[in-house]
């Protein structure tokens, strides 16, 4: 456990009766502690946050130097947590800790703490005198293990300051190879046989181009269910564009659903955009951070908006689990992370034209069994609408979404967007929306037919399309087909073991199609 870990926690033992304040000496100027204080984003480089825990997940929200900047964080052996900024100037900091950690009666027993720290620091000696005070107030804690902590925490900022990197700001956004774009279109997905939503993700990597090989971008799909081994049969989609000025700003936004079993839960960020431009999806993954719970009901969102004359990217999502099974864990009490990848695309004469597709409902009985493969012939047909006269459009996902009657095992699940022929006269571009949900069902496992758990249920399907115009370019379609095996054993769906990465390389010549069979 790292040393400012050990400082905000304050292990349980005897009450301690006077409030704790510790100083240290540091030789570097206030300006030099205060850039490393007061922004949340160099807290998980000078104390590295989540550097013991390989599948640790750290996200941070809000401006550096002010009230509100956030840092949340879980970790196999740390809990979850979030440090939140309380008030902030140029001598002082005060942050609440709010902090789940397991109990010590098994990993579903949690107890929640709190506390509010208060930092201050002044020159002192050619130096600075930073101190360090935690405030407890619903936990106990030995006096002498605190002091040994915050004394630990502080040597370790002391030794930050004074080497002082020059780059310990990691970036929200970057760019990739400029003229390029690898557009994301959604997936479709299958298991062998229906488990929880343990981690289920598809995406697509900024692109790289070099003189010699040329452009390349990666298609992502991550999937792990419960208990048990499985294989998901995938199909992801993307296209390239290529177009003279095209200009393309990537971010990842990490959302956070931490709640009680069967909450609709929401988060949402928020960050501005130099000019204007359109956004749209690059993909997501769902990552179970306790224990696999049955989908209910998700939904993943970028727009934009304009603030006070400023371009604002706006990212938000809504999950909901559950879990009525066996194999479940009683604490009814659900967490997950989900990162959802973007891209804010802007060029000369582009032209953004945004459609909100028909919702998808449709209901099933308990022995029905709808067909990944056989549904893709019942695709909907949807026309996507812009202006007249560009001679070349592409379209990207801003928004997918799920809804269930219930909390069901989810055995297959399609949210894809195919576009067609466009017609650069009429503005038009033909496409077709797969969505579809199926539920558990039988199992044909050669050479016997399983007979699996199934139930009635509803379900309804929503997407949201960016239809993209442009005055100059080519596009090309790619696709990945293939498999995600995983070994189950109520592992953690975390690692790397549960994705598949595959290399498509940029060729508007020659539509590029790959697979691994």
């Amino acid at each position: 456990m790292s040393a400012w870990l050990g400082a905000i926690l304050l292990w349980q033992g005897a009450m301690a009766r006077e409030p704790i304040e510790r100083s240290i000496h540091i030789d570097a100027s206030p300006e030099v502690v205060a850039e490393l204080i007061t922004d949340l984003e160099s807290w998980a480089e000078w104390a590295n946050i989540g550097s013991d825990d390989k599948l640790a997940q750290v996200a941070i929200r809000g401006t550096s130097g002010q009230r509100g900047q956030s840092l949340r964080w879980y970790g196999a052996g740390q809990g979850a947590g979030k440090i939140t900024v309380v008030e902030v100037d140029e001598r002082h900091l005060s942050f609440e800790l709010v902090r789940f950690v397991p109990a010590g009666f098994g990993v579903d027993s949690w107890t929640r703490w709190r506390q509010t720290t208060y930092l201050s620091w002044e020159a002192v000696d050619g130096g600075t005198r930073l101190t360090w005070a935690p405030r407890i107030q619903n936990i106990t804690a030995g006096e002498v293990s605190v002091q040994r902590s915050v004394d630990a925490v502080l040597a370790q900022l002391k030794s930050a300051a004074e080497e002082h990197p020059p780059d310990l700001v990691r970036p929200a956004t970057e760019r990739a190879a400029s003229d390029k774009l690898l557009l994301w279109q959604g997936f479709e997905q299958e298991w062998t046989y229906n488990h929880r939503i343990n981690r289920l993700g598809s995406w697509v990597t900024p692109p790289a181009c070099t003189e010699e090989a040329g452009c390349s971008a990666e298609i992502a799909h991550a999937a792990a269910s419960g208990s048990g081994a499985d294989q998901a049969r995938v199909r992801d989609l993307g296209e390239w564009v290529s177009a003279p000025g095209l200009d393309v700003q990537y971010g990842m936004s990490t959302l956070w659903f931490t709640g009680r079993e069967g909450e609709q839960l929401q988060d949402a960020e928020c960050i501005p955009m130099p000019g204007s431009g359109a956004a749209v999806l690059e993909g997501f993954d769902i990552k179970a951070l306790r224990s696999a719970h049955s989908l209910w009901g998700m939904a993943f969102q970028v727009e934009h908006e304009e603030v006070e004359g400023v371009e604002v990217l706006c990212v938000s999502g809504e999950l909901q689990m559950a879990c009525r099974t066996a194999e479940c864990r009683r604490d009814r009490f659900t967490e997950y992370v989900v990162e959802v990848r973007w891209a804010w695309v802007t060029a000369p004469g582009l032209h953004v034209t945004d459609h909100v597709l028909p919702a998808h409902a449709y209901a099933w009985e308990a022995e029905t069994l709808l067909d990944m493969v056989k549904f893709r012939d019942h695709m909907l047909d949807v026309e996507l609408v812009g202006i007249e006269g560009p001679p070349l459009a592409t379209a990207g996902l801003s928004r997918v979404g799920v809804q269930l009657s219930a909390p069901l095992h989810t055995r297959g699940l399609a949210l894809a967007l195919h576009p067609g022929d466009y017609d650069p006269e009429a503005g038009r571009l033909a496409a077709k929306a797969h969505l579809l949900y199926q539920q558990w069902g039988p199992v044909e496992i050669a050479p016997l037919t399983v007979a699996q758990f199934s139930k009635h249920g509803e379900v309804e399907l929503s997407a949201e399309v960016v239809l993209l115009q442009l005055d100059e370019g080519c596009t090309e379609p790619v696709s990945f087909d293939g498999s995600v095996y995983w070994h189950g054993g109520g592992a953690d769906g975390r690692g790397d073991d549960a994705v598949t990465l595959t290399e498509v390389v940029l060729g508007c010549d020659e539509p590029a199609v790959v697979g691994d069979d």
